[in-house]
């Protein structure tokens, strides 16, 4: 019962579905699904950009002002989602149409010819009539469902561009503000997340009322003596109301390897009811593979120092019991730098003074008003101008009662990413049936994101991949360029092998890479005889071949295995005992084998983390191996004990993650990769400040030399 007109939100429920192709035949995918729309019209967020653009240019020129507000609407709605409110359709906005309004423009309707879009509002949906207005600017969406016809009647691949009328469409999803709200999501979870039993009803009840009854069908004829025919039909398709059941598998139990305060190791065994030890982490600390002295300077307003004081005092009493007192360069630890004002250029400011006399780590203690702003201006500062690591605390959460293990966990971060190993997984099951380890060669994990902004017109690729035995040391690189290309992708995951084999001074024998930011479409060959999955796979080969002919003493014989990595799934399973059901314990897996996957793709999903002990339902990921050199390297002599090491060694990954002591929902280097990218779209504008972690490229970049090698997320 959210109040409407407090948060301007509605809630509106319905169902997914897709139609897949399993090794039993076509099915539907069906889960339950939430639109979150906004009260708030286009046109309300229009006039609001026009507010903040007048209020800014209260000096310029009409036409000065005229193209900034028309820039700042259509930044603000260019690939946004709409909803319109008389028939409920969803829409994504392409731009404005400046040139356009609802009384004077017309357009061309089929059978009546040309009319105003007032006048059709006016026949067709009385009801919204009164609300459109004489503004100009009407929306551009693309009509996804119709396509253009040419003279021969046939079907070309453009499609319709159509107008709607900006004060009809409600805007859909959730503001910055909202999201940041912590009792709006608690209260949405609680409508969106629903257990297994009740999930399971809606779906049946909704499948249920598909079967059953007639359906009208409306028939148009042609010609002048057109007319319409209805008849009663039966449904065209017979669905089951029951879930398909299978057999699953539970990996595990597993055990953690972490380094206490008192430097003995300790360890912390992870199975199917348990996978989560926040509790065990309180007070451990982390491995140093190398000697670390830093100083540290908390950045803070006049206002908050006295919270810049606890802050350090919580600091020196946790770094005793974490052991990490001897990674300091003073006794105080850090020290206290205020800011004049709250402004974001006080606290960037504020950083570069820090930097000049000397100090290696920067904390801000952000004000709870502007903390948006500000962690955006201390990241960007950091990142692009000063090279070194930096760590946002809100000054609220320091007058809570869990202060301790912010500031604990805050501790274990800042040297996470001055590259402390912060536990370790032992993967000792990784071995084949006759006993091999699979992994004894020298092999690397890489996680490769990207991220496409279509307005700014740039494509960001973000790349992590580990450089020891226990796959807990990180190297990274990223770039932005112009649009995606497997090329682009293939030579950073190459420079990261170029790294790896002079760091470990030996070649590299296995590449296991983790892909996400990648749709259906990119793994099926359409048209061509590699799907781009393969041709990213491709590309890699041949550098490395290239580079074998250029140094044969230094010669690469690489296997590569690549898995594709997707999260948004419509795909739910459930335990099933008693007639009851369950959400899946963690580290349950579904084989390629079984009969809920892909006939044509070899693909199997793996549920990493539980589901809200309360509430909600696991969500699973799908992994689709596009190559497999390292365990199947013959697709026709297929081995299911293969599959489970790859599938063992993904769910070991997901422990991996060291700002989370529990399991996440992918691998933990796709997780970095998908925060660096993220980093560099929010925080880098220019190509030519993205900083460097690969060797090569620092050399050519003495600039920055901290963020080499130093995960500085």
């Amino acid at each position: 019962n959210l109040d409407r007109e407090k948060v301007h939100l509605e809630l509106f429920s319905g169902f997914r579905m897709t139609v897949i192709m399993t090794k039993n035949g076509p099915a539907i995918q069906a889960d339950t699904m939430t639109k979150v729309v906004r009260t708030m019209t286009a046109r309300q967020l229009m006039e609001e950009e026009e507010r903040k653009v007048r209020s800014r240019m209260r000096n310029a020129s009409a036409r000065e002002l005229d193209m900034a507000i028309q820039d700042a609407v259509d930044l603000a709605l260019a690939g946004s989602t709409v909803m319109t409110r008389y028939n409920s359709r969803i829409y994504r906005v392409a731009g404005v149409d400046w040139q356009k309004n609802a009384y004077e423009s017309t357009f061309e309707l089929r059978g009546k010819g040309e009319m105003s879009f007032m006048d059709y509002y006016k026949e067709r949906w009385p009801t919204t009539s009164k609300y459109i207005q004489k503004d100009w600017g009407l929306l551009i969406v693309e009509d996804r469902r119709r396509r253009i016809k040419d003279s021969a009647d046939k079907e070309e691949e453009k499609r319709r561009t159509i107008y709607l009328i900006p004060e009809l469409c409600a805007l859909c999803g959730m503001t910055d503000e909202m999201r940041d709200n912590h009792f709006l999501g608690k209260a949405i979870a609680q409508k969106t997340k629903l257990d297994p039993g009740e999930r399971i009803d809606r779906v049946g009840k909704m499948i249920r009322q598909l079967t059953s009854g007639m359906y009208t069908v409306k028939k148009e004829g042609r010609g002048s003596s057109s007319r319409k025919e209805e008849k009663k039909v039966a449904p065209p398709l017979d669905f089951r109301t029951n879930p398909e059941k299978i057999m699953v598998q539970t990996l595990g139990p597993y055990e953690i390897t972490a380094e206490g305060g008192d430097s003995k190791e300790r360890k912390i065994p992870i199975y199917r009811n348990r996978n989560n030890f926040n509790h065990e982490m309180r007070n451990i600390g982390a491995k140093f593979p190398s000697k670390i002295q830093i100083m540290c300077a908390i950045i803070c307003t006049r206002r908050d120092s006295r919270l810049g004081g606890e802050l350090q005092n919580r600091m020196r009493k946790l770094s005793r019991n974490m052991n990490f007192d001897r990674c300091f360069r003073s006794r105080d630890l850090a020290e206290i730098i205020e800011t004049k004002n709250d402004g974001p250029r006080d606290f960037a400011d504020a950083a570069s003074y820090a930097v000049s006399q000397g100090f290696d780590v920067i904390i801000a203690l952000v004000p709870p008003r502007s903390n948006k702003v500000i962690y955006n201006a201390v990241k960007q500062a950091c990142i692009t101008k000063l090279g070194v690591i930096s760590q946002c605390i809100q000054s609220k959460s320091l007058g809570s009662k869990r202060a301790d293990v912010v500031v604990g966990n805050s501790l274990k971060q800042i040297f996470s990413k001055l590259g402390a190993i912060a536990w370790e997984m032992s993967f000792n099951d990784l071995k084949l049936p006759n006993g091999l380890a699979v992994f004894k060669q020298p092999t690397m994990i890489v996680g490769v994101d990207t991220v496409e902004k279509k307005k700014l017109g740039y494509t960001t690729i973000g790349v992590v991949g580990t450089t020891n035995k226990l796959f807990s040391r990180t190297i990274w690189s990223v770039d932005k360029c112009a649009g995606y290309s497997p090329s682009a992708v293939a030579q950073l995951v190459f420079g990261l092998v170029k790294d790896f084999c002079m760091m470990n001074k030996v070649g590299l024998r296995q590449l296991i890479i983790y892909r996400q930011g990648v749709s259906e479409a990119h793994l099926v060959r359409r048209g061509g005889p590699l799907s781009v999955m393969e041709e990213e796979v491709k590309e890699l080969q041949d550098n490395i071949h290239k580079f074998n002919e250029q140094y044969p003493q230094r010669r690469l014989n690489t296997k590569i295995t690549m898995c594709v990595v997707q999260k948004r799934i419509a795909n739910r399973f459930f335990l099933c005992q008693d007639a009851k059901r369950f959400s899946p314990f963690p580290g349950t897996y579904i084989p390629s084998t079984s009969s809920v996957c892909s006939n044509e793709l070899r693909e199997f999903y793996l549920v990493p983390s539980e589901a809200h002990p309360n509430q909600g339902t696991a969500t699973p990921t799908k992994y689709t191996v596009v190559v497999d050199e390292v365990l199947q390297p013959d697709p026709a002599a297929f081995n299911i004990d293969r599959e489970r090491i790859l599938a063992s060694l993904t769910y070991q990954l997901c422990f991996m993650y060291s700002n989370w002591p529990g399991s996440v929902r992918v691998p933990s280097v796709l997780m970095q990769a998908g925060k660096l990218c993220t980093m560099m779209t929010e925080h880098v504008t220019h190509r030519e400040d993205v900083p460097h972690g690969n060797l090569e490229k620092r050399r050519g970049n003495a600039r920055k030399p901290v963020m080499y090698n130093k995960m500085f997320l």
